[in-house]
C-alpha cells in the first residue's frame, strides 16, 4: 500500500523517512509509506518546519510477528512497576542522604545481618541469600535470567560483585561519578534494562527484609531505597547517553524490542481502524492540551486538520523507530537538529507519551491490558530519552534556548 505521509511544522516528533505502520490515516485516508523497505527507497522529508506534504516509502510492517510472544514474557513481570516509583526521586537529594554517616551505619549494619544469619546447618548464609534473593529477582522479571544465566554457582559471583560495587559507592559516593561512564558501557553491554535495575531494588529489598526479620523497620526500608535509588538514577541516566550507540548490545534485547513493536503495531492499527482514527487524533489533542497546554504551543501555526496530520506522523515515527532499535540515535539526529529550534523538552515529550497512552486505553478499553501499557510505557521511554538527548545535544552545540520557541 503506498501513498503520501504529510508533514507540517511543530510536529513534536516528526517525520524522517517512515515506513508504513499498516494503519491508515483518517485525516488525509493513506497509508504512511509504500512496500519498498530499503534504506534508498526511504525519503528523507526535508524541514519539519515547512507546512509542504513530502512522499514517503516504507514497507508495510509484517503482522505475522506474534503479540502474544511480548504479552507473555512480561507478565510475570508487572509485580515490580510498582516500585519504580520509590526509586525515582530527585538525583541531588539521594546523594546527599548517601553522604549521611546515618545512612552509610544502617546500611553496613544491616547488610551485615543479612549475609550473616544462619538458618539452615547445612546451608551457609550467603548461599541462602542468593538462593532468596534471584528467586524474587526472576519472579519479578523474568528477563533477567538472560543476564545472570542459569548457573548458581556463577549467579552468586555476579551477585556479589554487583552488590560489593554498590556497597562501596554508598560509603564512598564520589568513586561512582569517576566510574559511571564505563559501568553504564558494560551495562548495555550486558542489555540491562532500567526495568532491570527496578526490579533488582525490589528484590534487594525484599531479600534483605525477609533475612534480617524483626530488626527491619521502615526507616530501614527507606535508607535502602534511598540508597539503591541514588547508585540507580547515576548509572541509569548515564546509559542513556549510550544505549543504542554500542554495537555490541545483545541479540535477545534487540528481539525483545522487537516483539514491543509488534504490540505497539497492532493496538495502534487496532485503536485507528475504521472510523476510530479521527476519534483518537482528537482525543489525544485533549488530553494533551489538559495536561501541559504549554506543548500544545507546538501546534499553533497548524490548523486542526493539520494538526491531525501532525500527530498521526509523530505517532508512525515511534513505530518506525521501535521497528529497528539499533538504529534509533541515528534517525533522531536530524529530528533533534530541528526540534532544538522549537524549544522542544522533556516535559512536552513526557505529555506526549501520557496523552497518548491515555487516549489508547480510553478507546481500547479491556484490548488495552496491563502488559499493552507496559510495552507502550517501556518503548516511549527509550524514545523519548534519545529524542530528548539528540535535542540537547543539538541545543548545547548551538547555544539554542529550552523554552517553547513560539514567541
Amino acid at each position: 500500500m503506498s501513498g503520501t505521509a504529510a508533514t507540517a511544522s511543530g510536529c513534536p516528533v516528526a517525520h524522517h523517512g517512515m515506513r508504513s505502520n499498516g494503519a491508515v490515516c483518517p485525516v488525509t485516508g493513506i497509508s504512511s509509506g509504500s512496500a519498498d523497505d530499503s534504506p534508498r527507497s526511504r525519503s528523507r522529508s526535508g524541514s519539519i518546519s515547512s507546512t509542504s506534504s513530502g512522499q514517503s516509502q516504507g514497507s508495510q510492517l509484517s503482522s505475522s510477528a506474534s503479540v502474544l510472544s511480548a504479552q507473555s514474557a512480561l507478565s510475570s513481570r508487572s509485580a515490580s512497576s510498582g516500585m519504580s516509583g520509590e526509586f525515582g526521586e530527585s538525583f541531588s537529594t539521594q546523594m546527599v542522604d548517601l553522604l549521611r554517616h546515618e545512612t552509610r551505619d544502617v546500611i553496613k549494619s544491616t547488610w551485615a545481618l543479612a549475609i550473616q544469619k544462619q538458618d539452615e546447618a547445612d546451608v551457609t548464609p550467603v548461599a541462602t541469600f542468593v538462593n532468596v534473593f534471584f528467586g524474587k529477582l526472576f519472579e519479578l522479571c523474568p528477563e533477567t535470567r538472560l543476564v545472570f544465566g542459569q548457573d548458581l554457582s556463577l549467579q552468586g559471583k555476579s551477585l556479589s560483585s554487583v552488590l560489593t560495587g554498590m556497597l562501596e559507592f554508598v560509603v564512598h559516593p564520589k568513586k561512582l561519578t569517576t566510574q559511571v561512564k564505563s559501568l553504564a558501557v558494560k551495562h548495555v553491554g550486558l542489555g540491562i534494562t532500567p526495568d532491570m535495575f527496578d526490579a533488582f531494588g525490589a528484590a534487594l529489598v525484599y531479600t534483605i527484609k525477609t533475612r534480617i526479620g524483626k530488626v527491619w523497620s521502615p526507616q530501614t526500608e527507606r535508607v535502602w531505597v534511598d540508597a539503591y535509588g541514588g547508585v540507580n538514577n547515576i548509572i541509569t541516566q548515564q546509559m542513556s547517553r549510550v544505549t543504542l550507540n554500542s554495537q555490541d548490545i545483545p541479540p535477545w534485547m534487540i528481539q525483545r524490542y522487537q516483539e514491543h513493536h509488534a504490540v505497539l503495531h497492532a493496538s495502534w492499527v487496532k485503536a485507528t481502524e475504521g472510523d476510530n482514527g479521527d476519534a483518537v487524533l482528537t482525543g489525544f489533542l485533549v488530553r494533551l492540551q489538559s495536561n501541559n497546554p504549554q506543548a500544545t504551543l507546538i501546534y499553533e501555526r497548524a490548523d486542526p486538520r493539520m494538526r491531525k496530520v501532525i500527530i498521526w506522523t509523530a505517532v508512525s515515527k515511534i513505530l518506525d523507530c521501535m521497528q529497528n532499535p539499533r538504529s534509533l540515535r541515528k534517525e533522531l539526529k536530524p529530528l533533534g537538529q530541528s526540534h532544538a529550534k522549537m524549544g522542544v523538552t522533556g516535559p512536552m515529550l513526557d505529555s506526549f507519551g501520557v496523552a497518548l497512552r491515555a487516549v489508547l486505553k480510553d478507546v481500547l478499553k479491556a484490548r488495552y491490558t496491563t502488559e499493552t501499557d507496559m510495552v507502550w510505557r517501556r518503548c516511549y521511554r527509550l524514545f523519548s530519552v534519545q529524542f530528548l538527548a539528540s535535542i540537547e545535544a543539538e541545543s548545547k552545540g548551538k547555544g539554542v534556548g529550552k523554552s517553547c520557541g513560539m514567541q
